[in-house]
């Protein structure tokens, strides 16, 4: 399952080239993540306030987390 309707990564190749980098990284520096996730929150929502949208800024963990049970989700 997914959450996003268009699948991100262009081939097989590339999925697992990203997930090699978010294994590596995964458990390294939690509290600079947050708080660049912080940042980009706050970065996003001014783009968001002129109508507009930051895909890569949305993915980099500048959109706030969404309760599991409200996420739309596809296959």
């Amino acid at each position: 399952m997914a959450d996003s309707p268009a699948f991100a990564p262009a081939n097989a190749k590339k999925f697992l080239s990203n997930l090699k980098i978010l294994a590596a990284t995964t458990d390294k520096a939690p509290q600079a993540k947050k708080a660049l996730s912080t940042v980009l929150r706050g970065i996003e929502a001014g783009i968001e306030s002129t109508g507009a949208q930051s895909g890569l800024l949305r993915t980099l963990g500048g959109h706030p987390a969404d309760h599991i049970l409200g996420a739309r989700f596809y296959a």
